[in-house]
């Protein structure tokens, strides 16, 4: 009798087409295009990009401000001006060059 029943489940077995499930097909289809598609980005902006997107972050990161370091004017106690803060030009040698210029001559 067992023989027989697992004869007959092995027959239904083999009886039986399994049938994909198209939705899960289709998923599958479009999570890999998906994923092509973000690794094509990737590389195009790697390879082809890569200058020009480090310009664009360096100016974006890096900037210049000038700010004036003025001082506050100094006062005795009686309120008679001892300092007061005057824009100047310094003017300044690189000590290095100086000298390299200087053995090269």
């Amino acid at each position: 009798m067992k023989c027989i029943l697992n004869d007959m489940r092995f027959k239904n077995f083999i009886k039986k087409k399994y049938n994909f499930n198209h939705r899960f097909v289709i998923l599958c289809s479009i999570i890999i295009i998906s994923i092509v598609i973000i690794v094509l980005n990737i590389t195009i902006l790697q390879l082809f990009k890569a200058k020009q997107l480090i310009k664009e972050s360096d100016s974006r990161s890096s900037r210049i401000q000038i700010e004036p370091n003025l001082r506050g004017m100094i006062k005795d106690r009686l309120g008679h001006l001892l300092a007061v803060s005057i824009p100047a030009n310094n003017i300044f040698i690189d000590s290095k060059l100086f000298f390299l210029k200087k053995k090269q001559i």
